[in-house]
């Protein structure tokens, strides 16, 4: 879902952090790889912030996770775009 003007949300139910880093990183290739034949040599990238969470009761809010995200995405920009950059794991509500 979109989450802000550029920024894109992807949940991926019972994926643990190691796939949804893979997963990134193949929309992130093919996003690169994207031929636009009325634009010839033209090259889009995309960078990509994942955070990984499983439930357990009192721990950080579903904001919280989406900050963790977040901050892995500007990550992802600052080391030089057109990358993936994980965050460490969180624990959400039960």
């Amino acid at each position: 879902c979109r989450y802000g003007g550029e920024e894109f949300g992807i949940i991926l139910p019972n994926t643990v952090g190691s796939e949804a880093i893979e997963v990134a990183d193949r929309y992130r290739r093919a996003i690169e790889q994207e031929v636009w034949p009325s634009v010839p040599g033209m090259v889009i990238t995309a960078s990509f912030g994942v955070a990984d969470v499983f439930v357990l009761p009192g721990t950080p809010t579903t904001e919280d996770f989406i900050s963790t995200a977040d901050a892995a995405l500007y990550r992802a920009k600052v080391n030089g775009r057109n990358r993936v950059e994980a965050a460490v794991a969180m624990h959400l509500p039960g």
